[in-house]
């Protein structure tokens, strides 16, 4: 008994060490994606819609999951 649970909380600590890992990936990026979006939703659109659209879904994608799950 003792065996299996030490197991379950080497697991438990491991699995939560990769998950911080991975929705902490890209916070740097967030800022960036979240103006692009924000500009992209509150600007009237421009000449230069099609090449700033194509920089902010590119912001977006090196953003971390949690900027990119939209709220609601």
């Amino acid at each position: 008994m003792g065996y299996f649970c030490s197991c379950g909380l080497l697991y438990g600590y491991i699995y939560t060490k990769y998950e911080e890992v991975e929705t902490g990936r890209g916070r740097d990026n967030d800022a960036p994606a979240l103006a692009a979006a924000d500009r992209w939703l509150h600007e009237p659109p421009g000449p230069n819609d099609d090449e700033f659209r194509e920089d902010m879904v590119n912001a977006i994608k090196a953003a971390s999951i949690a900027a990119q799950v939209p709220r609601g």
